[in-house]
């Protein structure tokens, strides 16, 4: 290994020279561990983690003991493994938003932002559309018990039209409401596009249309929106509460459907 292209990742030291760390970002092309030490030294009182390492992530979520994930509050990691999400998850207690975007037009990786109803824990995961371990399956889908407990569903488009993705959406049957955002160009494509998977969130009862502050829309059609769900949902609530943000205008209505005009979302045009 050329330790000149390495991050040299001494976990031991860490702690030794940084009682009072709060905030830790390990961000290089690879990890070189420069002693031998025991599993779990990092220190356990970081508040904010972010590991950023490409396939080398694995070397030092090593490092990452339970007691560390029960009271980080914010965790980045890039291209994290089953086994770490799921260890990760054990520890947000509580209702659950998921949201879920491409990480930015034609971008071969996408995001996976899980926030506990607090609003005190965030975990974001960056993955590669073309990720080949587990055969495909995506490290935040595959049997996880956490599922059950989310209530909320953020959800770019452009994600929900990846077949590679779509296809491994697990069942969300804890899901009241689904934010689903039109982050297609108006200018270059049609503002609306079908999904690639089904998702099941059978107990759906309101859906929020958003588009992104950075794009323009001229407007939406009612049936359009209901061909979407028809493509993304196991099941289309017959009674549906929908919020459109920003005044965007809707042509046209569906039987048993509320259409209502609401404020933006702060914390989703964040998002974007």
């Amino acid at each position: 290994m050329d330790l000149g292209t390495s991050l040299q990742f001494a976990p031991r030291r860490i702690a030794m020279c940084f009682p009072e760390l709060r905030k830790l970002e390990l961000v290089g092309p690879a990890f070189n561990v420069l002693e031998p030490t025991d599993p779990y030294m990092l220190p356990s009182y970081i508040e904010e983690l972010e590991i950023c390492c490409g396939s080398d992530n694995s070397i030092p979520l090593r490092y990452v003991s339970d007691d560390s994930l029960a009271t980080i509050q914010v965790l980045a990691v890039e291209w994290p493994d089953f086994d770490f999400v799921d260890r990760t998850m054990r520890h947000l207690d509580g209702d659950l938003h998921l949201m879920m975007k491409l990480d930015e037009a034609g971008s071969d990786q996408y995001i996976v932002d899980i926030l506990d109803a607090s609003g005190k824990f965030a975990r974001h995961f960056v993955q590669h559309i073309y990720d080949k371990r587990n055969h495909g399956m995506p490290a935040f889908f595959a049997g996880a018990s956490w599922h059950a407990r989310v209530t909320e569903v953020t959800i770019s488009q452009t994600l929900w039209a990846a077949p590679r993705i779509a296809r491994h959406f697990p069942a969300l049957p804890g899901v009241k409401k689904l934010n689903f955002i039109m982050d297609l160009d108006a200018e270059v494509e049609k503002c609306l596009t079908c999904p690639a998977g089904k998702i099941d969130c059978s107990g759906l009862s309101t859906l929020a249309v958003i588009v992104p502050p950075t794009l323009q829309c001229g407007e939406v059609y009612a049936d359009e929106i209901e061909i979407i769900l028809d493509f993304g949902l196991a099941s289309v609530p017959r009674h549906l509460c929908v919020d459109v943000a920003d005044r965007l205008p809707v042509d046209g209505a569906v039987d048993g459907w509320t259409f209502k005009a609401v404020e933006r979302i702060a914390a989703i045009d964040e998002w974007f």
